[in-house]
Parts: structure tokens; C-alpha cells; sequence
């Protein structure tokens, strides 16, 4: 049983018409890009499979083998040319190594000596002492006190001078 009043009950006004062409249009538009998803998915897969046949064909084909020499007649080896001169650098005289020492240790030296001296001056007391005592052990100033010392150069080289009295009395 039909009822007469069906056709009035569904809606034909132009907003549904509307609302169906957005939504036939919205689906249209995701079907598509799913679509388009999955082709890209699978073209990756592919890009890859055909990456690792790619691979295997160039790792596993026959390496072209050499020739061989055919050996004709043999030409006289040819003369050695002249030893060439060596470069400058190694013509130069070697330096002695005790003078090569000397200045290493000067140079030390004189790097303890900056580093305690910057040290004393940021108040790092402790660091600027051990530096300081580096400094004098690799050779600096033994026990001749400078104008341009300072106060815990002073203390370190008086006792240095006091050790050095007192090693002198034992002997």
C-alpha cells in the first residue's frame, strides 16, 4: 500500500539538490585521491622491486675477461734516467735534535708561563700555582727574580731557592 502523501515527505527543494551535487562531487573528489594513493604506493613498490633486479643483474653478470698478451719480440729495457734531485726541503741540513729540544721546551716554557699568568689574572689561583710550577720546571727563570713577576712567581721561585739550599745542606 502506497501512500499519496510520499512525494510530499522527500525533499525537492534547490538547497537538496544542492546538498546532493556537493556530496556526488565530495565523493568523486576522495575516490580519486584513494585512487591516486594507491597507484603512487604501488609505484614506489615497483621503483623498488625494479631497483633490486637492477642490482642483482649488475652484481651477478660475467665480468668481460682480459685478452691475453700476445708476446711479440722484446725491446731492450729502456736506460734508467738519472735519480732526480731531491725537493729542496730535504736538502736542507737535518737540525740537531738537542737544539730541536731546546726550543721545544722554550717554547713550552714560555706557554706555561702565559697560561698561568692569564689564569692568575681570571683569580684561578689553583690552575695560574700549577702553570706556573710547570713553567719553572720545563726551564723557565729558575730562581732570578724579575721585575715582571708577580707575587706567586715570587713565593714559588723563594721556594724553589729554599728546596735547592736545603737539598745542598744534605749533601
Amino acid at each position: 500500500m502506497t501512500d499519496d502523501l510520499e512525494p510530499l515527505l522527500t525533499p525537492t527543494t534547490p538547497e537538496s539538490a544542492r546538498r546532493d551535487e556537493l556530496l556526488r562531487q565530495t565523493t568523486a573528489v576522495l575516490r580519486r585521491r584513494r585512487r591516486l594513493r594507491r597507484l603512487a604506493w604501488a609505484g614506489a613498490m615497483a621503483a623498488c622491486y625494479a631497483a633490486g633486479a637492477l642490482t642483482t643483474y649488475l652484481a651477478l653478470r660475467p665480468r668481460p675477461t682480459e685478452t691475453p698478451v700476445v708476446a711479440g719480440p722484446v725491446d731492450p729495457p729502456a736506460p734508467e734516467p738519472e735519480s732526480p734531485k731531491p725537493p729542496p726541503w730535504e736538502r736542507q741540513p737535518k737540525p740537531d735534535p738537542r737544539a730541536v729540544a731546546e726550543a721545544e721546551r722554550r717554547l713550552w716554557a714560555e706557554h706555561y708561563r702565559a697560561e698561568g699568568r692569564r689564569r692568575e689574572r681570571d683569580g684561578d689561583w689553583e690552575a695560574a700555582l700549577a702553570y706556573y710550577r710547570r713553567w719553572l720546571d720545563a726551564g723557565g727563570d729558575r730562581t732570578d727574580v724579575d721585575a715582571d713577576d708577580s707575587w706567586l712567581v715570587i713565593a714559588l721561585k723563594r721556594a724553589r731557592q729554599e728546596e735547592s739550599e736545603h737539598v745542598r745542606k744534605i749533601d
